[in-house]
């Protein structure tokens, strides 16, 4: 008779000794390949009760990870050699009944968290910003306009004359030609002005003015509006007062009086930079008291004050700003629809006075491929037919200034000078603007001699269109 706990099968002896080394490496492949028949069936795997798989399908795949000391006794009760512990950084180890997942790798500081394994394409890896700069922008989201905060050359408080630079000689020269000994006026001390003004650049005029207004307690603009008349007052004028201090005068002017002078709104206010705009509405109300949108709002009316209003508010796109084809496609849109049916002279303002010139260079050169086909169906000339007075100068002189700046004012300067008689005061005022930036007085050289070939040069146009001492003052400023 045999024994009845013969016939049961015999249990795997379980090892519970823990294996410091880890489990033992897996046997080859082909090893488990080539094992007899015999073998295989000698560890057949029984399917559990139905009760236990009912438990394993309702069992979540991810646990809770367990405690070491819990986790190695459970897994000596189980017959599993507990694991050694994984390296500082390393990822729990995967559990013996799931899939095995790629191991965890430590991410370099800053760098963000690796993209999860059930996703078909890998992302994109953060890069940490540089520390003070703003975030990256959403791919599908065009830029802001950022502005250009810093003003320009000759915009500032701050800016000082060159060390080496002694302002009490010029001054005293300055001076002593403003005030004339007689009523006839001084001769030598206009020519003593063209040998020094035309040389100076703003931080040294303005240690000059200092200096005047030291020693003789009166500004120098009030020795020139005395001792000086007519269009040789008005060159030295613009000169001593420097950039800035002749943009808020050169604004009043242009506001004063009976009427304005569209144009030198233009020449001011349009096309620039926001630090400067910023920098001449204070000018503004420290030489005239008055804010600059109160006279805006009082002289101008209608789309022309809506215009200027919004260029005084300094929101101009930075032209270091990325050109973005759908920002340049939506505006295009907006632009033909403004001015296809009745004309919405806001719209157009706002995209044309906020844009950076790279920028509307994009949306004439978009607006033109696009509805430009036939006769006079370009964005200028739908400006031409659309608009009319200042608000059509003030749209053309934003878009030619995009298009080509030194062009445009090679034509300005030129039409001062056409036909019979010169425009003498708008004449000095653009030459005296134009001469602090040197770089694009030469390139309004270059491009008025290529527009105007008959012509000889800029210089050469100035010089016989003028006369006196006026005309070298205007001469020395941009030869």
């Amino acid at each position: 008779m045999s024994d009845p706990t013969s016939s049961k099968p015999q249990l795997p002896q379980v090892n519970t000794q823990v294996n410091p080394q880890g489990p033992p490496p897996p046997q080859p492949q082909q090893q488990q390949q080539q094992q007899p028949p015999q073998q295989q069936q000698q560890q057949p795997q029984q399917p559990p009760p139905p009760q236990q798989q009912q438990q394993q399908q309702q069992q979540p795949q991810l646990q809770l990870q367990q405690p070491p000391q819990q986790q190695q006794q459970q897994q000596q009760q189980q017959g599993i050699p507990y694991q050694q512990q994984q390296p500082y950084g390393s990822g729990p180890p995967s559990p013996s009944n799931l899939a095995p997942q790629v191991s965890y790798q430590q991410q370099p500081y800053g760098s963000g968290p690796p993209s999860p394994i059930n996703l078909a394409a890998p992302q994109t890896p953060y890069q940490q910003q540089q520390y003070g700069s703003a975030p990256p922008s959403p791919s599908n989201l065009a830029p802001p306009p950022t502005g250009s905060p810093q003003p320009g050359a000759g915009y500032t408080a701050d800016e000082c004359a060159p060390p080496h630079y002694n302002a009490q000689p010029d001054a005293d020269v300055i001076a002593k030609a403003l005030t004339p000994t007689s009523g006839l006026g001084n001769r030598d001390g206009e020519e003593a002005l063209i040998h020094i003004l035309p040389f100076l650049a703003p931080p040294q005029l303005e240690s000059i003015r200092q200096h005047i207004l030291a020693k003789n307690g009166v500004r120098v603009v009030d020795l020139v509006d005395k001792a000086l008349s007519n269009d040789f007052q008005d060159v030295v004028r613009a000169v001593v007062l420097g950039p800035l201090a002749f943009d808020a005068w050169l604004l009043k002017r242009a506001m004063g009086g009976v009427g304005y002078k569209a144009v030198y709104m233009d020449m001011v206010l349009l096309g620039r930079r926001n630090g400067d705009i910023k920098a001449i509405e204070a000018a503004y109300y420290r030489a005239h008291g008055k804010h600059l949108v109160e006279s805006i709002k009082s002289e101008l009316s209608g789309p022309v004050e809506a215009l200027f209003r919004n260029a005084i508010e300094a929101r101009r796109q930075d032209e270091n700003a990325p050109v973005v084809e759908a920002a340049v496609e939506k505006d295009v849109v907006e632009l033909y629809t403004a001015m296809v049916g009745s004309v919405e002279a806001h719209v157009v303002a706002e995209i044309l006075v906020t844009r950076s010139d790279a920028q509307i260079r994009r949306i004439v050169e978009m607006y033109n491929s696009k509805y430009g086909v036939g006769k006079e169906k370009k964005l200028e000339d739908v400006i031409v037919k659309k608009f009319k007075g200042h608000m059509e100068d003030a749209l053309l002189y934003i878009v030619q200034g995009a298009n080509n700046r030194a062009l445009r004012d090679a034509r300005m300067l030129e039409r001062t000078m056409k036909g019979v008689g010169t425009r003498t005061e708008e004449l000095t005022y653009r030459l005296a603007i134009l001469h602090w930036d040197k770089a694009h007085l030469e390139a309004v050289k270059a491009a008025y001699k290529a527009e105007f070939p008959k012509r000889t040069d800029l210089v050469a146009r100035v010089k016989g269109d003028t006369s006196g001492n006026h005309g070298k003052m205007l001469v020395a400023l941009i030869a």
